[in-house]
């Protein structure tokens, strides 16, 4: 199960060890693109996101999801991606002819909302299960930070385990989960209160 926690304004997370070897890229492009965004200028957790700014998200998604649906050829698809982001190994399978749906890709912004990202940010395809668990890692360790706590980077701690021989997916500054402090698992439990 994937995990995640603070120290100080840090976010650790940790991968699922069930999580495949472009899940991991994808989870590793998610937490570089956070720390990009992160080095932009001071971020802070947001407390309860107001039903403007939810409806504002939710409609940037949709309008990023069928605007990404029309693209007209599977190359100029994975090209977007790419532009976009995603790493090569989800825009290969794009190129191979698969659509959002078949992979169940969805539109992620580049630094969660709850953390301090825009909601008119570009987005960027990621895996819905990837996407999942970053979202309620954004959501529930933010609560846990507090609104108004100055977000200082993000790492994700993801070693090989030999499904990806030699491919270590760990980014960020931290290289070892911390202990103590609340670990939180992105798990069905937890759909109900997903919000990012």
């Amino acid at each position: 199960m994937a995990q995640a926690t603070f120290v100080g304004g840090d976010i650790v997370i940790e991968c699922d060890d069930r999580w495949g070897c472009c899940q991991r890229a994808q989870a590793k492009a998610k937490v570089q693109s956070m720390n990009r965004e992160i080095a932009r200028g001071p971020k802070r957790v947001q407390g309860v996101l107001s039903a403007v700014t939810t409806a504002q998200k939710d409609r940037i998604q949709g309008r990023a999801k069928r605007k990404f649906d029309a693209i007209p050829s599977d190359s100029a698809r994975a090209a977007d991606a790419r532009a976009r982001g995603a790493p090569d190994c989800l825009a290969d399978e794009i190129e191979k002819g698969a659509s959002r749906a078949d992979l169940n890709i969805q539109m992620d912004h580049p630094l969660d909302v709850k953390l301090g990202g825009l909601a008119s940010a570009k987005l960027t395809p990621l895996d819905g299960a990837v996407n999942l668990a970053m979202g309620l890692f954004a959501k529930n360790v933010g609560n846990d930070m507090g609104a108004g706590t100055q977000v200082t980077g993000v790492s994700l701690i993801c070693p090989g385990n030999g499904n990806c021989p030699g491919e270590d997916h760990s980014v960020g500054t931290r290289t070892s989960f911390p202990s103590g402090g609340q670990r939180r698992t992105a798990n069905a439990s937890s759909l109900d209160t997903f919000s990012y």
